[in-house]
């Protein structure tokens, strides 16, 4: 009897899917246990998937990365570009699908593996549908190994945090990319749906910066304290040494021991009060 019913259910989705979006659906139901704590919302929109596509503008040239390929939805349409797509799944209930894609596409390269902890330099893009808890580390992580262009899908929550001017993930993006909202994406475009909406990004690497831009940029990829890495992003920037002390002496009056700090753990409120003490030189 279920699977009469299951039966009717396929041909009735068939009205309106693909046998491809069918099987994805399925994935959500009983025989296949969705991993909510890893972020699996698989997108199945294809007309989405085309507008990656579309904005990510790629070519043989590119060397892409994707972080969590899962069912290979859009995974398939990269390899298609002809460009070298490299695709992360951290779970291995995937791994036999996307090793026949592998299989179909020479240019697609499927590492089971936890995307954060590999090297992304060389790869020029991140074309991804993101599991949302991981934005913010993905976009550091970008940050750090150059990689110039973004197309992601992210969560409305993090989308809102790109757009609002006073938090730190904006203040930081800012130094580095140029930031595009493209498009407002629907619930029912994943499987199983989320609970948010979500929206697709476009970051680009600045080519031009001024000098705050510079001076910011080398105190986030600093690795010590923030009065060390501002200390050489000042004099990197043409202020002697001297001067650069009297700077930061002047910043920390208050409060030197937030000066003691990495840039991943200072507050938002010193790093614009640091931004605006410079500005004002």
């Amino acid at each position: 009897m279920e699977l009469f019913f299951q039966g009717l259910v396929v041909q009735w989705l068939r009205r309106f899917l693909d046998v491809e979006e069918i099987a994805v659906r399925f994935c959500a139901g009983p025989y296949f246990k969705m991993d909510f704590d890893k972020g699996q919302h698989f997108l199945i929109d294809k007309e989405v998937i085309r507008k990656i596509i579309q904005v990510a503008k790629l070519s043989k040239k590119d060397n892409v990365i994707e972080i969590g390929a899962g069912t290979g939805n859009l995974t398939k349409h990269l390899a298609k570009s002809g460009a070298k797509i490299t695709s992360f799944e951290i779970d291995k209930s995937f791994k036999n699908e996307l090793e026949k894609l592998k299989k179909e596409n020479k240019n697609l390269k499927v590492i089971i593996d936890d995307a954060l902890k590999c090297n992304w330099k060389g790869s020029n893009k991140i074309v991804a549908s993101v599991p949302y808890h991981l934005s913010e580390a993905i976009l550091m992580k970008a940050i750090k190994d150059e990689v110039k262009m973004l197309v992601l899908v992210v969560g409305e929550k993090f989308a809102s945090k790109l757009e609002e001017e006073n938090n730190k993930i904006n203040f930081t993006v800012n130094c580095f990319y140029t930031a595009e909202e493209i498009e407002k994406i629907k619930k029912g475009s994943f499987s199983p749906a989320p609970r948010v909406n979500s929206y697709l990004i476009v970051l680009n690497k600045k080519n031009s910066l001024g000098k705050m831009d510079r001076i910011l940029q080398n105190l986030f990829l600093y690795k010590g304290k923030l009065k060390n890495g501002l200390m050489y992003a000042l004099v990197k920037e043409g202020f002697t040494k001297n001067q650069s002390k009297e700077i930061i002496n002047k910043l920390s009056e208050d409060n030197k021991v937030a000066f003691d700090e990495t840039y991943s753990r200072a507050k938002f409120s010193l790093l614009k009060k640091i931004q605006e003490f410079i500005e004002n030189l």
